[in-house]
Parts: structure tokens; sequence; C-alpha cells
């Protein structure tokens, strides 16, 4: 079922959103951010991940729900799901209104995190919406000693699996730089003691 201390995305920036022809969720994961805008006006709806196996199941777990063959139609007609690497996805230029980028930018080392936010931007269309979350240095659970190798200053690596690594950000600096190269929606600007979240807006043209 859906948790409800997850923050639903579509109700925070409901009112922000302008356009709404494509969205992508990258790293989709357990489908709750989807599933979020199921019913929203979105006409195309795409996930990108490349560790979600059987998506109708996890759909199906996400919402509580039994199988059931017309469920499995409008399921396959309403998202468009992809196990490509976001890394080497086409996002195009000026096409995307909206794009979802939730816990996954701390796997990548920081330069990485600045490239692929400059694509993500430069594939929205203007007022489109970017919303990131990532985990910071501050969050416990990715820097316990008890679970985590320090690998040097920011980047931690998890014992038992050693291709996990983290690649944790100071928040007030990372939110410095944001604020120098985007224009950021700051009402949806938080840090927590886990993560930052932020939503970059592509500003519409001015002609003089």
């Amino acid at each position: 079922m859906p948790d409800a201390s997850r923050p639903n995305i579509m109700h925070q920036l409901q009112n922000d959103i302008i356009k709404t022809d494509t969205l992508i969720d990258v790293g989709y994961g357990d489908m709750h951010d989807l599933i979020d805008f199921e019913h929203s006006s979105f006409k195309t709806i795409i996930g990108l991940d490349t560790q979600v196996f059987q998506p109708f199941r996890v759909y199906r777990n996400a919402k509580g729900i039994n199988y059931d063959t017309q469920l499995h139609d409008q399921f396959l007609e309403r998202f468009t799901l992809s196990e490509d690497d976001f890394t080497e996805y086409d996002f195009g230029i000026n096409k995307n209104s909206l794009i979802i980028c939730r816990h996954v930018l701390h796997f990548y080392e920081d330069r990485a995190k600045l490239n692929y936010l400059q694509r993500f931007y430069l594939s929205l269309q203007e007022g489109g919406l970017l919303y990131v979350r990532l985990n910071h240095i501050f969050n416990k659970d990715n820097t316990d000693p008890d679970y985590m190798n320090i690998r040097n200053d920011r980047v931690f690596q998890n014992k038992a699996v050693p291709d996990d690594i983290r690649y944790l950000i100071e928040p007030d600096d990372f939110l410095k730089l944001m604020r120098s190269d985007y224009y950021l929606l700051e009402s949806h600007t938080e840090s927590t003691e886990y993560d930052l979240t932020f939503v970059i807006k592509k500003l519409q043209r001015t002609i003089n």
C-alpha cells in the first residue's frame, strides 16, 4: 500500500506544473511516484530503471491489488517503462515537462551529478520542472561505520555490497551551486536529516 510518510510529488507540484506533455521518472523503483501521476493530465509517462523486474507486479504491490488482465492492458497503455540506463538515455532537447530524479544521483561522483543535471535541464520545455532528491553527508544510514567504509571525504562504500558506493553532497554547498546555475522554486527546497530536495524550473525566454 502507499507509504503515507512519502511525499506525493504530484500534490507538491500541482500549482507549479505548466505543461503536461512528457513526464520522466529516473529510477522509478517501487513505482510510487509514477502511480501518483497515473491519473494526471500528462500525455506520456516514462519510467527508467535498470533494476526493476516484473514492473506490473511492482505496480500491483504498490497499489495493493490483485492481477487483472484488463488492468494489465491499462498499465501497458499508460506507462512506458524502460530498462535503459538513464546515463545512456536520449532525453532530447526542450521536450520534457517534468523529470523526477529521486534518490539516484548520490550514487554518482560530483562531476557526473552536475553533468546529468544539465542534461535533464536542457531536455525540459520552457516552464518545465526538474524534481531532485538526493542523500547528503549528514545521512546517518549512509555514513554508519558499522555498515559503511569511508573511502574519502564524502564517499562511503557498503561493506556488505562493495558495488554500493555513495557520493554524498554537503547540502549547503550543493544548494549554493544549484542556485548559481539554475532557478529554484524555493518553496520546495528542503533539507532533512537524511536528504536534500530541490526543484529547478526552466524559465521561459523573454523576447525584447
